[in-house]
């Protein structure tokens, strides 16, 4: 991710450099930035990886049975058509309401406040 976003970064400085715009990072703050990155990130990523590697594996504290359980079915508040539908109410619900109380304060030639103060 890190590489991503400085690449984004970069691209776009380069763009606005080549346009004159003032908006652009100077070069001199773009290099620093890239020192940071190989100076700093890097070499800690390569450091957590060797004492990473150098760590024992994970030992489970049980033993998994082979032996397959029935999975009783889930309550009905977890089925995923109740999260589809809670979803989808909630910001139209939001909306609703912001809307009926603009279209109100039109109708009724009043002043639309919109924290209603």
């Amino acid at each position: 991710f890190p590489g991503v976003a400085f690449t984004l970064f970069l691209i776009f400085n380069i763009i606005l450099w080549f346009m004159k715009s003032s908006a652009s990072a100077p070069f001199l703050d773009v290099m620093i930035l890239a020192a940071m990155w190989c100076c700093v990130s890097i070499p800690l990523v390569f450091l957590g990886a060797y004492f990473g590697y150098k760590q024992e594996s994970i030992e489970f504290p049980t033993v998994t049975s082979t032996i397959a359980r029935a999975i009783p079915p889930p309550p009905l508040l977890l089925q995923p058509w109740v999260g589809i539908i809670t979803a989808g109410i909630v910001p139209f619900a939001a909306a609703y309401v912001e809307l009926f109380f603009i279209m109100t304060s039109l109708w009724m030639d009043q002043y639309y406040y919109v924290f209603g103060f």
